[in-house]
């Protein structure tokens, strides 16, 4: 696949010291893991995977080193629904946002927020976390630069291989059931794996934090 960087999150990977970047969450100083992408543009130096006791870790793509004042909100049922960056001398702006489903009566009731945004929201996201799929939602992943956003999910498996190929960041959250599915992104720079190993099928080996053979 080409990916140099394949590593565990909160503490298990392999990122380096985070020289040069001060990040705050909702005014609070954080010291998250920095996944460096060698060659990349300065537009996207690197991924960020965000880690706050308050809520579960978050990915985005980051720029060069500097100041980053991230703040989310909403509430999902695991989680906040939407983020911001504020950057010195700049508007704070939507930067990352959720897709999840919920069981309501035992009816599945999608929330998908990616459909209400402009041609310009859309395009400024650098982090999306996936946590539901249907048609709708395809349809406006589809309208997104995926080449600078990293995506978290937990529905891997869905993921059509069209879009797949086009994703350059992927972080693996929760229940992801065919990790053989990973062949099908071939541009990844970054893959970042907190999976549920107990479900895991489709690789050669899988220990601890990473699959160390994903099947070719």
């Amino acid at each position: 696949m080409g990916c140099p960087a394949l590593a565990g999150r909160r503490g298990r990977g392999t990122s380096r010291v985070n020289r040069g970047y001060a990040i705050t969450i909702d005014g609070h100083p954080n010291e998250p893991l920095i996944f460096p992408v060698e060659g990349a543009a300065a537009s996207e130096r690197g991924a960020v995977v965000l880690d706050s006791p308050d809520f579960p870790a978050e990915c985005v793509v980051v720029g060069p080193p500097g100041r980053y004042a991230f703040a989310f909100g909403g509430q999902t049922r695991n989680g906040p629904a939407r983020g911001y960056l504020k950057e010195p001398g700049r508007k704070r702006r939507l930067v990352w946002l959720k897709v999840w489903e919920d069981d309501i009566r035992g009816r599945i009731v999608y929330t998908n927020p990616l459909h209400a945004l402009s041609r310009a929201e859309a395009q400024g996201l650098r982090g999306v976390f996936l946590d539901a799929w249907s048609d709708q939602i395809a349809a406006d992943i589809a309208k997104l630069d995926l080449t600078h956003v990293c995506v978290m999910t937990s529905v891997l498996d869905a993921i059509p291989r069209p879009l797949a190929a086009k994703i350059r960041y992927l972080v693996l959250s929760g229940v992801n059931r065919d990790l053989s599915r990973l062949r099908d992104y071939g541009q990844l720079v970054l893959l970042s794996l907190d999976v549920d190993w107990s479900s895991c099928e489709g690789c050669r080996t899988c220990s601890g934090s990473a699959c160390a053979a994903p099947p070719t």
